[in-house]
């Protein structure tokens, strides 16, 4: 089952992302170990979760920000951040990968974000993600949710990344 993020989500939420992040290639995968940079953006963000047998086993996060700290903006040619969102981690328990799981909680959280940018003062038009360009599942799972390879450059400490983009 697919449902938006709450705030009794947070701990969970957090645990799985830093399982995720200890297994993965430090390379291929970026992510904060501070847990009040994840309570900040689940609280005040729209986040989708997938829930099993009442465990969270993924989750896809999003940013509507109005800065540019990864330089992302800067990056795109983009001047004037607003209307901008970004996806950040999105994180599937390794026993539940290979199900869509990423695909599906990225439809969802799109389809949060139009809802937002209709009711509140957002007025997002642009959706971005980056991406390792060896995490084959993940581009092409973005890319069959309609974005688009905008740009290859170096974030997170020079590490070589895709920026897929999608106009909303």
């Amino acid at each position: 089952m697919l449902r938006s993020a709450t705030k009794d989500d947070i701990k969970s939420i957090y645990r799985l992302i830093q399982l995720v992040g200890e297994a993965a290639d430090s390379e291929m995968f970026s992510y904060s170990k501070s847990y009040s940079y994840y309570e900040k953006i689940i609280a005040e963000n729209p986040v989708v979760v997938a829930v099993l047998n009442d465990e969270i086993v993924g989750a896809f996060l999003s940013y509507i920000q109005d800065d540019d700290p990864l330089g992302v903006y800067k990056e795109l040619g983009i001047k004037n951040p607003v209307g901008v969102a970004s996806l950040e981690e999105c994180v599937v328990d390794e026993k539940h990968r290979g199900h869509k799981l990423e695909q599906r909680m990225g439809v969802r959280l799109i389809d949060h974000i139009k809802a937002m940018s209709k009711y509140y003062y957002y007025n997002i038009h642009r959706v971005y993600v980056t991406v390792h360009p060896k995490n084959t599942p993940s581009v092409r799972s973005l890319d069959n949710i309609g974005f688009k390879l905008a740009k290859k450059t170096k974030l997170y400490g020079e590490k070589t990344r895709y920026i897929l983009v999608m106009n909303i």
